[in-house]
């Protein structure tokens, strides 16, 4: 049998590539398993979703009490994006905050179920309020599927968000049916299918993302210089002192003194990693393209929300459209999506972020224009211009989410995808939401989708003509990918540029005088005890170093 140390041998001569591999398993298992997290949250959130007005009117709540509930989630919903995003990000350990707060929404929902909290409208609203603000697991999900990826194949995605969109069509299909019987057991599913999820996720996903090691471990080597390099100043200034006073004088000495003096203020600038990384995300937010981005998003945002809460009154009351209609047209908005997003690395490659916006945002405007040609003898159309949507959902959601992860600091990924989800399903719905009760009630619903394809059209031409302006003056389109280092350098980059790296504070200054007494302070601090004694003639004359 082997001993030990030659087992220990053979296995540091085994080639690298078996730990390669083994890395490689293990991360098609975790891909593996985040599709099937997205299913899971796919169908959960059907089971409630698009059927909550169905819950809030067998609840007796009433139009204008509905309408309340649908203004102020948003609002929830932008708040815990951020603060939750921000506190992943700076504590550099999602899951385990996203597991707490999948826990209690889960709670939340199945508290629905009691007679006593699920049928007045305060109690309800103070829950759905709730699960909006905690509900920000999409986005970790993402960071967390781009981080397995990595830079190279973030492209493909697609092909695991997909299962999100396939679980929502059959998901509303099924869910449909169970909640014509006894709408309880939509929540009892969504709370299941939550629950596994995060059994599946304490089990098998890591503590921390390569992404939030690679930050650990830069923090704790920058904590490890600093605290060394102080170490040095303290126990090795004395003696460097001593040290050039007794070579070249006291001239040399002063200059070493400025030296540690102006090391000590550098040191500084370069240890304030977190001074350093908010202005990194300061920089990257405050880009012109990133602004356009986020206000082109929003708009989509508001446009979508006009038909998400809006369509069906339209094909219910003015089309005079069957239930079985509005439900079959949400299982359509699925059948281009989904092979949208299988094809996702090929469609970021081929076709570029713009050209996928402008795509998208062309489909919203034929999708809206051809509601206001429906009537009640070709309402059944509306199924052939829901299909559109799968291709303003799609492409919108996979330019964004690569836009987003080549754009942001690394530390900030998080929050990145957040602020993506901020910017169409809550800051673009609360707008929506306004916007359409408030035209509806004194224009009419057609004149409120034809106004949505005039809009919708010119933010088409706008984006258009930008990207166009913009190739043609030699520069990038408007929604290129541009990362930290395609730009010019952040402020935060200039503070730290300005500072050398730690490793290279001990260089001599470019001063002759005192770059000869500092190399020769370095000399004899290497110098054993005994050679330095007899080396310097300070020590010699007196016979001690006091």
């Amino acid at each position: 049998h082997p001993t030990t140390s030659s087992m220990a041998v053979q296995s540091a001569l085994l080639p690298a590539s078996v730990g390669v591999d083994a890395e490689e398993k293990l991360r098609s298992r975790q891909l593996r398993l985040v599709k099937l997290l997205y299913f899971l949250q796919g169908f959960s959130g059907s089971s409630f979703g698009r059927f909550a007005t169905l819950f809030y009117i067998d609840r007796g709540l009433g139009a204008h009490q509905i309408g309340i509930l649908e203004a102020v989630q948003p609002i929830a919903t932008a708040l815990g994006n951020q603060i939750f995003g921000a506190l992943v990000d700076l504590m550099q350990c999602k899951k385990w905050v996203w597991l707490p707060s999948r826990v209690l929404t889960s709670a939340l929902l199945l508290l629905l179920i009691v007679p006593a909290i699920g049928c007045c409208f305060e109690t309800i609203t103070i829950i759905m309020c709730a699960i909006a603000f905690f509900s920000f697991g999409g986005g970790v999900l993402d960071t967390y599927t781009l981080d397995l990826l990595g830079h190279a194949r973030r492209g493909e995605y697609g092909q695991h968000r997909l299962w999100l969109a396939v679980a929502w069509g059959v998901g509303n299909a099924v869910m449909g049916l169970v909640a014509e019987r006894n709408f309880d057991w939509n929540f009892v599913t969504a709370g299941a299918l939550n629950l596994l999820a995060i059994f599946l996720m304490t089990a098998t996903l890591p503590r921390h993302t390569r992404d939030e090691r690679r930050q650990i471990e830069k923090r704790t080597l920058r904590k490890q210089r600093a605290k060394a390099f102080e170490q040095w100043e303290e126990e090795g200034g004395r003696a460097r002192g001593r040290g050039c006073f007794g070579r070249l004088g006291c001239g040399a000495c002063g200059a070493c003194c400025a030296l540690r003096t102006r090391t000590r203020t550098r040191t500084r600038a370069v240890g304030d990693g977190d001074s350093a990384s908010w202005l990194e995300l300061r920089a990257a937010l405050l880009r012109p393209r990133m602004l356009f981005f986020l206000l082109e998003l929003t708009l989509i945002g508001v446009g979508m929300t006009l038909v998400e809460r809006f369509l069906f009154v339209y094909v219910r009351g003015a089309l005079e459209g069957s239930p079985s209609l509005c439900g079959f047209s949400v299982a359509v908005t699925v059948v281009i999506e989904i092979p949208l997003f299988a094809a996702g690395a090929q469609l970021l490659k081929r076709l570029g972020h713009d050209t996928m916006v402008l795509l998208a945002v062309l489909a919203y405007s034929i999708r809206v224009y051809g509601y206001t040609l429906l009537t009640p003898q070709t309402v059944w159309w509306l199924l052939a211009l829901e299909v559109l949507h799968g291709i303003t959902f799609g492409l919108v959601w996979m330019a964004g989410v690569d836009m987003m992860k080549a754009s942001m600091p690394a530390r900030w990924q998080t929050t990145g995808q957040l602020l993506l989800s901020t910017a169409t399903t809550s800051v673009g719905r609360i707008i929506g939401s306004l916007i359409g009760g408030t035209f509806i009630t004194r224009y009419g619903q057609k004149e409120l989708y034809l106004l949505s394809a005039i809009v919708s059209g010119a933010l088409f031409l706008l984006h258009a003509i930008g990207s166009c302006a913009l190739r043609l003056a030699g520069r990038r389109p408007l929604l290129s990918p541009i990362t930290c280092e395609d730009e010019a350098q952040t402020s935060a980059e200039r503070v730290v540029n300005d500072a050398p790296a730690l490793d290279t504070l001990a260089e001599p200054p470019d001063h002759p005088e005192a770059g000869a007494a500092f190399q020769q302070a370095e000399q004899h601090e290497q110098q054993p005890a005994s050679q330095s004694a007899q080396s310097n003639p300070w020590t010699n004359s007196r016979g001690s170093g006091n």
